[in-house]
């Protein structure tokens, strides 16, 4: 069966031959559900594939990853009361040390911690990552672990040995990662009235992976959901980006903050090409650089089918979504002196 692209799809079998014309490049979810419609009236055997009412929601794909046991009512609780960008990690079940109250669920998330109680709409204890000073485990048997604040306060949780002290250590890799930013959570008197070359040589300026999370949040406000890897173990994929529901959108983008005088070449755009066959339900893969890209890369992205956005199109995006205040929110006092 041979499918032609640019809009014009051609299904071929040994007597049939349908043709259908768009006004828009389909999905790989959607050219999959139109070849299983000619398979059946070919009298083929259909591709299995989830259909709409069984594939996952965003809600449930992106907004309680990492939490498949949880109680539902402590689901519907977190669901509710989600943070714009917030992803949430990890959870374990522990008892207040110093009250010896009920059974609470104590969830990470790349925002905060919070004690959720089950039949309970409002989280017992919330703490800010950006207010935790120090983390601890301490005691022999019974393991407790211990939250210091900014502002003086501890909280201490009776936790399971054998997870405690392995969440304690993911609570600490969190509290490393950068903050999630839009438009609404930043100052409007942080925007930068700079040109579009001093804006580009700003995001230049910026550390590696603050850059990977601010393409991230250039992305949300795009309207895309996104997650960024952790520092390792990513596979040398950055940041993965999906937007729909029925027929979701998937791109996995590798990002390169590169000064003025450096440029993404053709053996880069050859490894990030592979990365297609790491995420095969992957409709794109993007190289987004600060810099620029070589004739070489150019030609090979056109040969592979890899986008490309460079530092001059980055800026204009940068322009386009008024996100020069997020941009401001990333950068300290010396790097904005820098550029």
């Amino acid at each position: 069966m041979n499918i032609a692209h640019n809009n014009k799809y051609v299904f071929k079998t040994d007597e049939f031959e349908y043709k259908f014309t768009f006004d828009r490049n389909l999905s790989k979810y959607e050219l999959r559900k139109i070849t299983n419609y000619v398979r059946q009236k070919a009298g083929i055997e259909t591709d299995s594939f989830p259909t709409p009412e069984t594939t996952p929601t965003k809600e449930a794909t992106n907004r309680l990853t990492g939490l498949p046991n949880l109680h539902h009512s402590i689901r519907k609780t977190l669901q509710k009361r989600r943070k714009q960008h917030e992803k949430f990690r990890d959870f374990i079940v522990c008892k207040d040390s110093l009250r010896n109250k009920k059974r609470t669920r104590l969830v990470l998330s790349s925002h905060r911690v919070l004690g959720v109680q089950i039949k309970k709409d409002t989280p017992v204890y919330e703490v800010a990552l950006s207010q935790i000073s120090e983390v601890e485990i301490r005691g022999g048997i019974i393991k407790e672990l211990w939250l210091f604040t900014t502002n003086g306060t501890r909280k201490v949780w009776q936790v399971p040995p054998d997870t405690g002290p392995e969440f304690k250590d993911k609570i600490e890799d969190e509290m490393g990662k950068p903050i999630r930013r839009n438009k609404a959570e930043v100052d409007a008197d942080q925007s930068l009235n700079v040109s579009r070359s001093e804006l580009q040589s700003l995001m230049q300026n910026l550390d590696s992976y603050d850059f990977e999370y601010f393409v991230a949040d250039l992305w949300e406000e795009r309207g895309w959901d996104t997650e960024v890897s952790p520092r390792s173990g990513d596979a040398g994929v950055d940041i993965v980006a999906t937007r729909g529901h029925q027929s979701e959108q998937k791109q996995v983008i590798q990002t390169k903050r590169y000064g003025p005088n450096t440029s993404v070449g053709g053996p880069e755009i050859q490894q990030y090409a592979s990365l297609q066959l790491q995420f095969p339900d992957a409709d794109e893969v993007l190289v987004v650089t600060t810099g620029s890209f070589t004739g070489a890369a150019e030609e090979r992205a056109e040969e592979l089918d890899v986008l490309l956005v460079d530092g001059r199109e980055l800026t204009l995006l940068v322009e386009d979504h008024d996100f020069t205040a997020v941009l401001s929110s990333y950068l300290t006092d010396a790097q904005k002196q820098q550029g």
